[in-house]
């Protein structure tokens, strides 16, 4: 069920962000903005650029040119990235890699309490509380090498997790998991960002998945191609639908 919090406090902001890996701009002046609370999907075809973007926003590169600003700070200067969390696409498991489930997600914890103190019983609880939630706490003292994708992907969302993120950052996060498993990863993102005002941007195709839960929509092929809520999202694309299929009517009209 989707919840609406009041939105009034802009935690991020993008203006006129471009970057490029070549020649070709990958991520082309994108310009937005997440409120508190915000629950902001991004759509788009693969190669669009939107894996791109999740890693300017989590300050893995920078952009050539534009802003961005976190929590009201430009990235540049900003140094509380354990109010981040960041889920990266998860496409394999490194074969024989040693780290059990827990030391993984426990890894999360580390930004937040701190390098140089002592991860205690009430961080290993935490980490405990949210295994469970996503239905992996038996596979706590299994090495992430033995895993299976979907598995993995459990594993790294609740080390994003870990850290008591005020912005979450997912790329596919449900990507490689069964559907009911999907629809209590969303219920656990929506109460986490009902009750404490998590804000989640959420790059997927699932939007079948999602569309109950999330607040914002973004079209994204290099540049923002539409941005609404889901249901300005359905007129949108149902008109365009339209101006298609009077294009294709008229050119059959007249050929």
């Amino acid at each position: 069920m989707q919840v609406n919090l009041p939105n009034t406090e802009i935690i991020l902001r993008l203006e006129h962000v471009t970057f490029s890996y070549t020649s070709s701009p990958v991520v082309e002046d994108v310009s937005f903005s997440v409120s508190k609370g915000d629950f902001l999907a991004i759509l788009g075809p693969n190669g669009s650029g939107k894996s791109t973007l999740l890693k300017l926003i989590a300050g893995l590169i920078k952009p050539d040119s534009g802003q961005i600003e976190i929590f009201g700070q430009d990235i540049e200067r900003f140094n509380q990235w354990p109010r981040i969390g960041y889920m990266p696409q998860v496409s394999s498991v490194r074969p024989g890699f040693p780290a059990t489930v827990e030391e993984v997600v426990l890894s999360g914890r580390v930004g937040r309490k701190g390098f140089f103190r002592r991860l205690d019983k009430a961080d290993k609880s935490k980490v405990q509380s949210i295994l469970e939630e996503l239905r992996i706490d038996h596979l706590s003292r299994h090495v992430v090498g033995e895993l299976s994708g979907g598995q993995y992907q459990r594993v790294m969302l609740a080390r994003a997790l870990a850290c008591d993120p005020d912005l979450l950052l997912l790329d596919e996060p449900t990507a490689s998991v069964d559907p009911e498993t999907r629809r209590s990863i969303m219920e656990l993102l929506n109460r986490m960002r009902s009750e404490r005002g998590l804000s989640i941007i959420n790059i997927s195709h699932d939007l079948d998945t999602i569309r109950g839960y999330i607040s914002r929509v973004i079209i994204f092929n290099k540049r923002i191609i539409f941005e609404g809520t889901p249901e300005e999202m359905d007129v949108h694309l149902a008109t365009q639908q339209q101006i298609l299929e009077a294009i294709a009517a008229s050119d059959h009209h007249h050929g």
